[in-house]
């Protein structure tokens, strides 16, 4: 009987431990939206259904007049070498902003009604890489100030997403090959 008891006990512990996707994704505190601006390489991500196909994905965010980011990702069609598709939009904070500071809460506004919340879940204190997911983790980006990043840098944001609760085993890898890099500068 009390190996019963004991067992029931285990099963009833392990069901109530909270596995991170159960828990709410936590954005960061402090969200500078002056520093969030510029140029970022996606190296990885869990994609929206217009992304599917994109290599050298580039996101440009840009502060607004007010408290509003311009956004512009673009990639490349299929390949390095394929046609440029470009998507714009607004991110829009969902919390009060004072002097460009705000949390991580965003809410992403694309044409066609795409309205997505989005968290900075991750950052580098100096704005070198950013961790960027929806709250219901569907969708995932891996950012970084840089085309590449060392090996150790790139594991330890895909270990980071995976412990938010992301499912990395459909994380997609985008090209940011030297191709990406040749074609910009010929433009």
């Amino acid at each position: 009987m009390k190996s019963l008891i004991f067992l029931v006990l285990i099963f009833v512990l392990s069901k109530s431990r909270l596995l991170p996707q159960d828990s709410p994704l936590k954005p960061v505190k402090d969200l500078n939206l002056e520093l969030l601006s510029g140029r970022w390489y996606q190296l990885g991500r869990l994609s929206f259904d217009f992304e599917t196909k994109c290599a050298c994905s580039v996101i440009k965010f840009a502060l607004d007049l007010g408290d509003i980011l311009q956004i512009e990702s673009d990639c490349h069609w299929g390949s390095p070498s394929g046609k440029t598709v470009l998507v714009t939009g607004k991110v829009i904070p969902q919390d009060p902003v004072k002097d460009d500071v705000t949390t991580g809460k965003l809410e992403f506004d694309f044409p066609k009604e795409i309205d997505v919340p989005f968290y900075v879940f991750g950052l580098h204190t100096g704005y070198e890489w950013a961790l960027l997911g929806n709250p219901d983790r569907k969708y995932l980006w891996i950012l970084t100030k840089r085309p590449s990043v060392d090996d150790n840098l790139f594991e330890l944001l895909v270990k980071m997403s995976e412990e938010a609760g992301f499912d990395i085993e459909k994380l997609v890898h985008v090209d940011q090959s030297n191709q990406c890099f040749q074609r910009e500068m010929i433009f």
